[in-house]
Formats: C-alpha cells, structure tokens, sequence
C-alpha cells in the first residue's frame, strides 16, 4: 500500500516496511489512571507521620526524663504539689497536650521546679508547632505525591494491576517491556 489511513504509530516491526519521516505525523502521549495511594492505612497513619520514629522516642524519653527531674526538684524543694512519679509523668504529658493549669495554686512555688516546668511548656510548645506544621504539610501534599512518572515505572511496579482496553499497541508495548 502506498497510503495509509489508520491509527499507527511507530515499531519496529512496521519501521522496517514504512517511512515515518514524512508529515503530517501525530505523536501520541501514553497516560494512565492510578488508584490513589493511601497514607493513613498504616498503624495511626497521619497522626504519627509527621515527626519520625527517633523523633518520638525522643519525645517519649523527654517526659520520662522531665517528669522524673520534676520528681526531684519538688522532693528536695520541701513540700510538694506533683505526689507520685505517675502524677509527675501526667503533668509533663499534659502540658504536652496544651490541657493548660486548672488553678494558680497547682503551679510549682520553688524556683527550681519552675524552671524546669517553664523549660518544659517552651520544649512543647516548639514541638507542637513543628508537628502542627509538619500534619499540615504532610496532608497537603498526599495530593503531590506520584508513585509512577514513566511507563518504565509502571512496567516494573507489583502494587497496581495493570488493565488496557482493547489491547492494541500500548499493550504490546508493555509486553516488550517487561
């Protein structure tokens, strides 16, 4: 044939038989459809995304440490308003969790245990602004985040099935491919 009216795009097998230099020629861009990947299927998802592993165990060994230190202060102060290790390790989680003071009397009243406390509400309070803007961000761009930008990806990827509709050369393409 010395004309051809079709949809054909460029092979090898066709290349050896046709010119594809001559115009007009279209150009066809493959895309293709994914399921969108899901953050929060994890144990706690996007509650403990934002900050990493080594940043909540430091977290985790801060209150220990504060509220044993708040422990301490207030025991060698005289009398003291914390009680247990328990109370003092709820104090330090609470301020954690910005829960504030119930009453001016529950406030520490010797300098020692004051400055660890202020210390302490400063530590949380820069730690709650930096995971407040790290959720923020985290969730903004669950949107931005693409696992497959070339057909080489999709090609060698095992998380999506792979579906094309009525064959044609995309799915030879991707038979070569693999």
């Amino acid at each position: 044939a010395d004309l051809v009216c079709a949809a054909l795009s460029v092979k090898y097998d066709r290349a050896q038989v046709m010119s594809f230099t001559m115009l007009p020629y279209f150009v066809e861009h493959m895309a293709f459809l994914y399921k969108k990947p899901n953050p929060g299927a994890t144990l706690f998802g996007n509650f403990l995304g934002p900050l990493r592993t080594n940043v909540w165990v430091g977290v985790i060994s801060a209150i220990v440490f504060v509220a044993l230190a708040v422990r301490i202060t207030e025991k060698s102060s005289g009398p003291y308003l914390v009680g247990t290790v328990a109370n003092a390790l709820w104090f330090c989680f609470g301020t954690l969790l910005q829960r504030g003071k119930s009453s001016i009397t529950d406030s520490p009243k010797k300098a020692p245990t004051r400055i660890v406390y202020i210390s302490w509400c400063f530590f949380s309070l820069a730690l709650v602004a930096v995971y407040s803007a790290n959720l923020t961000a985290s969730l903004a761009s669950i949107n931005l985040i693409t696992p497959l930008k070339t057909f080489d990806d999709l090609a060698e990827q095992t998380d999506y099935k792979i579906g094309f509709m009525g064959g044609g050369y995309k799915l030879y393409i991707f038979n070569v491919r693999q």
